[in-house]
């Protein structure tokens, strides 16, 4: 049975993409298809052109978390991004 996604490899990705229609929703969707489950979004500050807001996903481990940022940025629209593991991110023994 392969593994899913888990708490335990979260990430973290602050966010600022393009204040126009369905932007939030190429991103959910670049995500969710590179097999990531979208756990939290945070509120959106709106910045001019810009939405700016806070996204976890939960990932299978270290190497997904890396392959779900690389289709991010790949598939979803342009928008400046950090990743950093959240608060129960951690490797498993």
């Amino acid at each position: 049975m392969p593994f899913l996604p888990t708490a335990a490899y979260s990430i973290h990705l602050q966010v600022a993409l393009d204040n126009v229609p369905n932007t939030l929703g190429r991103l959910a969707t670049a995500i969710g298809e590179a097999g990531a489950n979208i756990m939290s979004m945070g509120g959106f500050d709106v910045r001019g052109d810009l939405l700016v807001n806070d996204v976890v996903a939960n990932c299978r481990d270290e190497d997904h978390a890396a392959a779900v940022v690389t289709a991010r940025r790949r598939r979803s629209p342009p928008c400046t991004s950090s990743r950093r593991p959240s608060r129960s991110a951690g490797r498993m023994s």
